[in-house]
């Protein structure tokens, strides 16, 4: 099977490289792709060869706009079936996202391409469930982790500081700011016991906390891995502001945390609640101040537990959340998006067999 990839993500970043890429590598070489889209993050270069050649056709995510759409007509006019890969729930990004406005603009490019493709991919059964009234064929592709990515020494936990990390972009500045009240409470408390890492997002309270330091955020996934191993973390951060658009949102902070063997507090919603056993391979809290600085003290004040929690965690990862295990479905799913569509004309054609 051949795939055409037509996206505006750069190949090296996250989205890119968890839901195509790396999943892909694992279906070779039953599974061929070409990308399509060209870019150095300011413009790109669409190239319309691969579109005869391929089987199927993937549209990724922000690639629906003004600007591409006579591109997407080209594509729905080639007669090849064409799936939408979409993971976030980006017609409804709240108002304090900073991607909000461009949202915006992307937003009725999106609604109308779904009736459109012959099938739409997404991360989480919550996402599905808001993409059913535009496009009943929806399949959950859940976020996993390339172990060969991943699988890496583990870092000695017995430093003299408690580590407490939060890894995100800037997006998640809301997120971020929803826990500040507890954080500073704990950095005072503690301060001479924690230090305080904030990977690709901060707040102006939390800078002025002496503890607190900044760390650049990696956009290219390997070294975003790389850079998230290299933290030492003692504690993962991963607090959600309870709305529509985090509601639909992903695990995937507790997959990376957790294959680091960190131990993580987590907002008690969907992304979460589903999949971590809350006190073994991770903590949920509810969004109350009190709740967050319950946890903290609580993995601060208990080393034990917190270093096993992480080896829970990162065990359970590495067995049941990791690529290869899922190759048949994501085969036999392609196959059935290609299938059916050309049954429509064609019941024999060989890419079907």
């Amino acid at each position: 099977m051949r795939i055409a990839v037509f996206s505006l993500d750069i190949v090296s970043y996250a989205c890119a490289q968890v839901r195509l890429i790396r999943p892909f590598s694992y279906l070779y070489p039953e599974l061929k792709y070409k990308w399509c889209v060209q870019s150095d993050g300011n413009n790109y270069a669409i190239s319309y060869d691969a579109l005869d050649w391929a089987d199927l056709i993937i549209v990724q995510r922000y690639f629906p706009i003004q600007e591409t759409w006579p591109c997407i007509e080209k594509i729905l006019d080639s007669g090849k079936p064409v799936v939408y890969e979409i993971d976030d729930l980006l017609w409804q990004v709240p108002a304090s996202n900073p991607l909000a406005f461009n949202m915006e603009k992307t937003r009725p490019y999106i609604l109308k391409l779904l009736p459109l493709v012959q099938a739409v991919t997404v991360s989480t059964s919550e996402l599905a469930e808001k993409i059913k009234p535009f496009n009943a064929n929806v399949f959950v592709f859940p976020n996993l982790l390339d172990p060969r990515l991943w699988d890496m020494p583990l870092p000695d936990r017995t430093g003299s500081l408690i580590k407490i990390g939060f890894a995100g972009s800037q997006t998640h500045q809301s997120d971020l700011e929803m826990i500040e009240g507890a954080m500073v409470n704990i950095i005072d408390r503690f301060k001479e016991r924690l230090e305080v890492l904030l990977f690709g997002c901060a707040t102006k309270r939390l800078l002025r906390c002496p503890s607190v330091r900044v760390v650049p955020f990696e956009q290219g996934y390997v070294r975003f891995v790389k850079r998230l191993f290299s933290l030492n973390l003692d504690i993962g951060l991963a607090p959600l502001e309870d709305n529509e658009f985090n509601r639909c949102k992903s695990n995937i902070k507790w997959l990376e945390y957790s294959a680091c063997a960190v131990p993580g507090i987590y907002s008690d919603l969907s992304p979460y609640a589903k999949d971590i056993q809350s006190g073994k391979d991770g903590l949920l809290v509810g969004s109350s101040e009190k709740e967050w600085i319950e946890a903290l003290e609580f993995l601060i004040c208990n080393e034990k537990e917190r270093i096993k929690m992480g080896y829970m965690a990162r065990k359970r990862i590495m067995h049941d959340f990791i690529l290869g295990g899922q190759r048949d479905v994501y085969l036999s799913s392609y196959r059935r998006f290609v299938c059916d569509s050309f049954e429509l004309n064609n019941k024999n054609d060989r890419r079907c067999q």
